[in-house]
């Protein structure tokens, strides 16, 4: 295959063929090409080179003419079309949670494409490997025939210990052959033992190649609906991760509500990763306390469970709505056409409205406001919620928390007063002070320091007085604040409405810049009050209601945090 002038278009000069009394006769150039399969469009009038254009075909409706070198040109052999629906092949009702029921169909054409690689596949299934030093491999779309001597030596012998539950070195191309061999027999094979082995060689290399999720999210799926298979548990650890990469999420939520047996933890996480426009993993506040994170998922936790339990929300019956989603099975993958189905899955799932993706979103927003405010974080989130569901979250973390838990600890035994107990837990409590503190003496003598009579102690000239340091405080506060900033604050400060004039009109209006005024002025007061007063939402800057009173007070005082006290 050479390139031509036009690089949209190549040149097929691998196989030769000639005609001899009306049968068709091919003699390649190349051991490994069969025939050509060309867009009957792409086909050029000078009978001389044979070009097709990679552009992609409309998959619903197109047709392919298989031609052959006679004397004088090209003649056409067959045409294989294209239909609408194959036949039905199997109609399975699945009553779940997201999912109503799986139609299989044939894939609906007759195509050659791949047939000698599925071939080649059930010709090498029982060949055994023995162990080698393993030889780099790289394909696009990596096939038998691609490979040399050690490459296949080295495949077969990996091929084993995968299929034994090892997983050693392996080039990505060495898994993505693996696994267009398992999708290709699947239909003359244990289908449950090689889901198991998909799976696990899945969760082995993700962490190394990452792009194994975009494409197993997707034929792991149509595997299971096909062959009528459950996902294998070795998946769980990552769901959240796939049901967020896959087209079908209904499918990986299907099995994480499974998996839930009494622990929605896995469903939650699904929710959050795959049904959400919010990553509280991205909350700078969050990421600066683990802890914080963990009882924000605790909290939406809570707050799904209570709405399964209620059928409330994107859980009422009312917000199930069905739809009919059509799918091309191994979408992507190496996959002979014998092989490859058409599915049709009914859903019945509430999260591809845009509506219950903003539910779950606020309701994710709110859940972190509570954290924020059991923390003494003063800055919300702005949240677009009803009541009613601000109540049900509320009351979901009105629970005992991780502090009650603690305090709980300290709580008076049960049972009458018993001095002896009182002196040994005072005992109890010297020794632990001698332990803590017994460090801090060198050898448990004092030594005799010379008492300086009182009324001697003086300042080091070099030292400056109170006084100094409170004028230096106001002088630094003065000529760190330009007056705009206190006259842009203290028109926000009293004004109050819907008509109040912005943040952002104000600057405009004194000659600064928004975004450098914001900046200078959280920076100086999170030094007074550890912690911005001005918070961007949206793309605008709010005052933090909390600190009004306090900003007012100190900007009367000239900007002496001392003076407000």
């Amino acid at each position: 295959m050479t390139d031509v002038e036009n690089k949209d278009f190549y040149v097929l000069n691998d196989v030769a063929s000639y005609v001899d009394n009306n049968k068709k006769y091919k003699r390649p150039l190349h051991p490994d090409v069969d025939t050509i399969e060309i867009n009957v469009d792409s086909l050029k009038s000078d009978n001389k080179t044979l070009r097709f254009s990679p552009e992609k075909i409309n998959r619903e409706e197109y047709s392919t003419q298989s031609y052959f070198r006679t004397g004088t040109g090209f003649s056409n052999n067959k045409t294989h079309s294209r239909k609408s629906e194959g036949k039905l092949i199997e109609e399975r009702i699945i009553s779940g949670q997201f999912l109503e029921s799986v139609s299989v169909f044939d894939w609906g054409g007759d195509f050659g494409f791949y047939e000698k690689f599925r071939h080649d596949a059930e010709k090498y299934r029982e060949v055994k490997g023995k162990p080698c030093p393993h030889v780099p491999f790289f394909s696009y779309v990596p096939q038998y025939s691609q490979m040399k001597p050690a490459q296949m030596s080295y495949y077969f012998y990996l091929r084993d210990e995968l299929r034994s539950g090892h997983y050693p070195l392996s080039d990505l191309s060495y898994v993505l052959l693996y696994v267009y061999e398992l999708i290709n027999l699947g239909d003359d094979s244990d289908n449950y033992r090689d889901i198991q082995i998909l799976c696990a060689l899945w969760s082995a290399y993700r962490t190394v190649y990452p792009v194994l999720d975009k494409y197993l999210s997707e034929w792991v799926a149509d595997y299971c609906l096909i062959h009528s298979v459950d996902l294998p548990s070795v998946v769980t650890p990552f769901l959240p991760q796939v049901a967020s990469r896959s087209s079908l999420k209904e499918f990986f939520l299907e099995e994480a509500y499974k998996a839930s047996s009494g622990d929605i933890s896995v469903f939650t996480e699904c929710l959050i990763a795959a049904c959400s426009d919010y990553v509280p993993e991205r909350s700078r506040y969050l990421t600066d306390d683990p802890s914080l994170l963990l009882k924000l998922k605790s909290i939406f936790k809570e707050t799904v469970s209570k709405l399964i339990a209620e059928k409330s929300m994107m859980f009422s019956p009312d917000r199930r709505n069905e739809s009919l989603v059509k799918r091309d099975a191994y979408s992507g993958s190496l996959c002979s056409y014998s092989v490859k189905k058409r599915l049709f899955v009914k859903v019945c799932s509430p999260f591809r409205s845009q509506d219950v993706r903003r539910e779950v979103t606020e309701i994710l927003r709110y859940c972190e406001n509570i954290v924020r405010k059991n923390a003494g974080i003063r800055s919300r989130l702005t949240v677009d919620l009803k009541s009613e569901i601000k109540n049900i979250i509320a009351n979901g973390s009105s629970s005992r928390s991780d502090d009650e838990t603690y305090l709980a600890l300290y709580d008076a035994p049960e049972g009458e007063l018993s001095i002896e107990g009182a002196i040994n837990l005072e005992n109890i409590s010297w020794d632990s002070t001698e332990r803590l503190v017994g460090d801090i003496y060198d050898d448990g003598t004092e030594e005799e320091h010379e008492e300086e009579p009182i009324g001697t102690i003086s300042f080091s000239d070099d030292l400056p007085s109170e006084n100094a340091a409170h004028d230096k405080s106001t002088d630094d506060t003065s000529s760190f604040f330009d007056p705009r900033y206190n006259d842009v604050l203290l028109k926000i400060i009293s004004a109050n409405g819907e008509n109040s004039p912005s943040f952002e009109s104000l600057c405009r209006d004194a000659g600064i810049f928004p975004d450098s005024a914001a900046s200078e002025i959280n920076e100086y007061f999170t030094d007074v009050f550890g912690d911005i007063v001005l918070e961007n939402m949206h793309g605008k800057y709010f005052l933090i209601e909390d600190y009004r009173d306090q900003i007012s007070e100190l900007l009367k005082m000239g900007g002496d945090p001392d003076e407000t006290g």
